[in-house]
């Protein structure tokens, strides 16, 4: 993957938004048409994963779709952590229990991690 290309989150942003595209029954064209977003710039951002996706345009796809930008990259993660799962070499009761404890992190509020601050005495 080069500097430009998409990252494994990233593409699993464009999977997520094309399967709400999908769900809606709305094509390519008319999300491209509601953000005003081209062809070729849709496309090598949320179809091929040729350039990561700027904050803006992943916003304007959301708004296009009616679907806050946060569920949408709380699904994305979800879905590449399932990815990530199934690439592993556990059994099937690991991997349950793995899902299980992916899915409760990734359901939990965001928060700030503390700062770690070096021994002081």
């Amino acid at each position: 993957m080069d500097e430009t290309s998409a990252t494994p989150l990233e593409r699993a942003l464009g999977l997520e938004i094309q399967n709400e595209a999908r769900r809606q029954g709305l094509t390519h064209k008319a999300i491209q048409q509601i953000a005003g977003i081209n062809d070729k710039s849709f496309r090598r951002y949320f179809v091929t994963g040729e350039r990561h996706i700027p904050a803006n345009e992943a916003q304007r796809v959301a708004d296009a779709l009616g679907v806050p930008l946060s569920t949408l990259m709380a699904r994305a993660e979800r879905a590449e952590a399932a990815r990530a799962v199934e690439g592993m070499d556990l059994s099937p009761r690991e991997r349950a229990e793995l899902q299980a404890a992916i899915d409760h992190r990734l359901s939990e509020p965001h928060t700030e991690h503390p700062t770690r601050n070096s021994h002081t005495g």
